[in-house]
């Protein structure tokens, strides 16, 4: 933590953020912060710090999509020849 700074979810925010980006739920942010920095964060810091990307996230849901999507399937096998006498 920096001089003077009381918060640590603050620094904590981009992997709460991330956290949540992955589907976790609050109570196993909560959990996850618990262990790994054995500090207590509440479901209202959580939510506070979830709520600051509620208007990007509208923003790209409202966004328009393109008539037409190009898709890349690439599919390949890899043999390992092995030469008799080695």
């Amino acid at each position: 933590m920096k001089k003077r700074q009381v918060i640590l979810a603050d620094n904590l925010s981009d992997k709460i953020i991330g956290l949540y980006g992955l589907g976790m739920s609050f109570k196993d942010i909560s959990a996850h912060i618990k262990e790994m920095y054995d500090t207590d964060i509440s479901h209202s810091v959580l939510s506070q710090i979830t709520d600051k990307i509620i208007p990007n996230v509208k923003a790209w849901q409202r966004h328009p999509l393109e008539s037409m999507y190009c898709i890349v399937w690439l599919d390949a096998m890899h043999f390992k020849l092995e030469k008799k006498g080695e």
